[in-house]
């Protein structure tokens, strides 16, 4: 249960990360010392505290599910593609019997 709910949050997270809100929300946050001076620390602290040690782990996380899913997806078309190659073979072999029979 606490894996599925733990990749749930990663989805979750790395999803609402991923958006173009989220990059104008960034820039704008990064742009407020500009107009606030006293606003660089609160800057400082989401930049070092937040998105580093939130954000890049989450990305990462994230990273490592879609290639577990994606290694899986990979294994399914391997073992699909390896049973296709032994239909053909198969096929082959007959054709081939039916050739050196001359019922072909």
């Amino acid at each position: 249960m606490f894996r599925r709910a733990n990749a749930a949050v990663i989805a979750w997270t790395a999803d609402a990360l991923a958006t173009s809100a989220a990059v104008w929300g960034f820039l704008a946050l990064t742009l407020m010392p500009l107009a606030w001076a006293g606003s660089l620390a609160v800057v400082q602290f989401v930049s070092s505290a937040v998105l580093q040690l939130v954000a890049l782990p989450v990305l990462g996380v994230q990273n490592r599910i879609e290639a577990a899913k994606l290694a899986r997806q990979m294994a399914e078309q391997h073992a699909e593609m390896l049973a296709l190659v032994r239909e053909v073979r198969a096929m082959h072999g007959e054709l081939h019997r039916a050739i050196q029979q001359g019922r072909v």
